[in-house]
């Protein structure tokens, strides 16, 4: 999911919700849900197109040990930018939703969060608004398969607002915060849309 902030003078910050966020997960984010997780590289990469997922690369067996180690997260990178249709919809391969889904029963089963790295991004592409278009869309349809819930946390991970607990429908959406009761300084926040989650750092100043 991908969060554009931007604020006003009237100490509000307007949230605007697109589907399609990556982001680093920070460090002291204590009450977040994923602390100790592991990267299924190459599992959705390093293909031409949604019929050539090596899907049977890892097994529930294989989550299943990882879970017994103690990891409580997997990172998973997909290249979506190899398996959608032509603009303007960029229509993911119903395929790849197929194996997907699979793959987000066995970590919810498991009780393990799904944090999704896309990499859709493709070096012959030059125009970054294609990039940009395709992005948008490719989150959109991701994001139709979940409802969304946007947690606000301070410096400290104490929980400071829900923003939202809702579902959303494909496109931009925008969430109000009032901080005009909260100080100045760092906050998180936590995207969870079903097994998806995402985290960013929002700095407020005054």
């Amino acid at each position: 999911m991908c969060i554009d902030l931007s604020m006003t003078i009237k100490q509000k910050i307007y949230l605007f919700i697109l589907i399609g966020l990556t982001a680093r997960i920070p460090a002291k984010a204590a009450p977040l849900p994923f602390q100790r997780g592991i990267n299924l590289s190459g599992w959705f990469q390093y293909v031409s197109s949604a019929s050539e997922i090596q899907f049977k690369r890892y097994t529930r067996q294989d989550l299943e040990n990882i879970q017994s180690l103690g990891f409580d997260h997997i990172r998973l990178p997909v290249e979506c930018f190899k398996m959608t249709g032509q603009a303007p919809d960029y229509q993911i391969d119903p395929l790849f939703f197929h194996f997907l889904d699979q793959v987000i029963d066995w970590t919810e089963a498991l009780n393990l969060h799904l944090i999704l790295d896309n990499h859709s991004f493709h070096p012959s592409i030059a125009d970054s608004q294609t990039m940009l278009d395709q992005l948008v869309a490719v989150w959109a349809q991701l994001a139709d398969h979940c409802s969304v819930r946007l947690t606000l946390y301070n410096a400290a991970g104490e929980k400071v607002d829900l923003l939202a607990d809702d579902t959303f429908q494909s496109g931009r959406h925008q969430v109000i915060w009032d901080n005009s009761t909260q100080a100045s300084g760092v906050y998180i926040l936590h995207l969870q849309a079903g097994p998806y989650s995402a985290v960013n750092r929002l700095l407020v100043l005054y």
